[in-house]
């Protein structure tokens, strides 16, 4: 964990299967959910849970998470696997100093539009 100016820590971020989230990072994860959508049911998922999450870390603490879901989806005559973000969120304290970029990258035709997160992190260089 790395120091930005100004003394704060950096988060980390690191992706982990949604089957090796532990009791205590799944509590976070529900609260952070719950927190950031009023109504949020009462588990760390809304209706299926994701296959892999990107998570946020301050120390111990949760800072954000997204959700990270395959899908299959038809486009026209092609069968695409694609992925889909869900429940993208960050702790209130963090919100405003957080960057979160994407990148769409196209390739020769329709079918083959990737997206990709770069970076969320707090203190991030520009």
């Amino acid at each position: 964990m790395g120091q930005k100016p100004g003394g704060d820590a950096a988060a980390t971020l690191t992706r982990v299967a949604e089957a090796e989230i532990g009791r205590d990072l799944r509590q976070q994860v529900q609260a952070l959910l719950q927190a950031s959508f009023p109504g949020y049911p009462s588990r760390s998922y809304f209706k299926l849970p994701p296959h892999f999450r990107y998570l946020a870390m301050t120390g111990d603490a949760l800072a954000g998470q997204m959700g990270v879901e395959l899908r299959v989806i038809r486009v026209g005559r092609h069968v695409v696997r694609t992925f889909g973000i869900s429940d993208l969120c960050v702790r209130t304290s963090e919100r405003s100093p957080w960057a979160a970029l994407v990148e769409a990258d196209r390739g020769g035709s329709r079918s083959s539009v990737k997206t990709r997160a770069i970076r969320l992190c707090r203190g991030c260089p520009t």
